[in-house]
């Protein structure tokens, strides 16, 4: 047997399906988000001890940048999730359904 020589089954393929990185990806993206969110909570508690001045507009500038950072993290996951959905109805799967 060759050490360096990959073994699979007929019509299989040795790499995992595209929606395995795909669940990857959106798993990354969901802790990111939870991460940013963290930060944007501890913004907004310091925002509230603002009261007025040049900190008080770079606050909220930093605040809506950040709030539309993670809004773009959710839409991209959920455009991943949308493909993994979309893959799996046309091989015939059952889409899981939470709620």
């Amino acid at each position: 047997m060759t050490p360096n020589r990959t073994f699979t089954t007929p019509g299989m393929s040795a790499l995992p399906p595209q929606w395995v990185d795909d669940v990857d990806g959106v798993n990354g993206l969901l802790s990111d988000i939870i991460r940013l969110m963290g930060i944007l909570n501890a913004m907004h508690a310091t925002r509230v001890g603002t009261v007025f001045g040049r900190d008080l507009d770079d606050m909220e500038y930093k605040i809506e940048n950040m709030t539309g950072d993670i809004t773009d993290k959710f839409r991209q996951a959920e455009r991943t999730l949308m493909r993994v959905g979309a893959a799996t109805r046309r091989v015939g799967g059952e889409e899981a359904t939470i709620g």
